[in-house]
């Protein structure tokens, strides 16, 4: 699957493009499984396609369908359209879509940034939604990733207050986990119709050492909107051309980066934060940060910052500049040891 461009992939999916006629390949095979022995029979050798919200079953069910079916180091592409459910769907142990191996999940935009790709959240005609929102979906989960080496991208994934668990989780992981979620739209239904859950996209029981998370763009959520823990062994992790508007409670935070001491150099960079009822950027525990170009409250009508709109615990070597901070925050800046 050589598609590196958003360009690529218009081509891939336009009339007469690879993934169109390997749908229309797919469409004739009956048994998605097939045997023990063969496996499953794709044509596009290591990717499969969803074609449509009727595709493989239909809806969220289908893509989680396509999950299962393909192989490790498989990629699935997932064409434009609204994905609920045609039927009750929790997913796996009630934890939405769940991505257990080594998988690429590539929605209708994904490789058009979510916050500057001039891309519309709702519009089915041109996003990949995945709609949780839908009555038919009760998973506490939007997705559950389970391994390393996952990508989720492009994707407009909408809930609800039946996500008590929040939107992507990164669970249970240790040793070198690499994780891209890159591109997404991660958002609750609308303003009174919050997504639910600790955070929109955050680490639990896991530490990431490698990987990409830029492009996202959270809004309309109870709490933290970004949430993750990186490994003391990572040499660098870099945050950046994010938007988030988090929450308005006092510990809703918008973006939240720890780390239990290490030597990773950190950068936070080119991030918008329009609203918070806790801190705007939250970093602890690495030893070198740099958080440089982003914006804080500057932009959506009444928004604000309820704490400090950047604090920074636990560095021995901190660059903060270029920031753009609207007033209003209770603290511009504070920078102190851990504790």
């Amino acid at each position: 699957a050589d598609i590196d461009t958003q360009a690529e992939l218009d081509a891939a999916w336009g009339v007469g493009g690879v993934f169109t006629n390997a749908a229309a390949a797919q469409a004739r095979i009956t048994d998605y499984v097939d045997n023990q022995t063969l496996g499953l029979i794709s044509p596009l050798g290591n990717a499969l396609v969803v074609n449509s919200p009727t595709d493989w079953g239909g809806g969220l069910r289908g893509i989680q369908n396509a999950i299962d079916a393909a192989g490790s180091g498989y990629y699935v592409f997932v064409n434009a359209g609204s994905y609920g459910s045609p039927q009750p769907f929790v997913g796996p142990d009630n934890r939405g879509l769940v991505i257990d191996k080594e998988l690429t999940l590539v929605g209708r935009r994904g490789f058009s940034s979510a916050v500057t790709g001039g891309r519309t959240s709702g519009n089915a005609a041109t996003e990949s939604i995945l709609n949780f929102a839908d009555p038919a979906v009760a998973s506490t989960f939007m997705i559950t990733i389970d391994s390393s080496d996952v990508t989720v991208r492009g994707f407009d994934m909408v809930g609800d207050a039946t996500q008590t668990q929040g939107g992507v989780q990164i669970s249970n992981l240790s040793g070198g986990v690499n994780v891209n979620v890159t591109n997404n739209y991660i958002r609750g239904s609308a303003p009174g119709t919050p997504l639910g859950g600790p955070a929109a996209l955050r680490t639990n029981g896991s530490l990431i050492n490698s990987g990409t998370f830029d492009g996202n763009n959270i809004f309309n959520v109870s709490n933290d909107g970004i949430s993750l823990a990186i490994d003391p062994n990572a040499s660098t992790f870099t945050l950046q051309g994010n938007r988030v508007i988090a929450g308005t409670g006092a510990g809703d935070d918008a973006i939240v980066l720890s780390q239990a001491g290490g030597a990773t150099a950190l950068l936070v960079s080119g991030n918008t934060v329009e609203g918070a009822g806790g801190f705007g950027i939250a970093i602890s525990g690495f030893s070198t940060v740099e958080v440089s170009g982003n914006t804080l409250a500057s932009s959506a009508a009444g928004a604000a910052i309820g704490q400090d709109a950047i604090r920074i615990t636990g560095g021995s070597a901190v660059t903060v500049n270029g920031n753009t901070i609207a007033t209003g925050a209770g603290n511009v800046l504070t920078v102190g040891s851990a504790g």
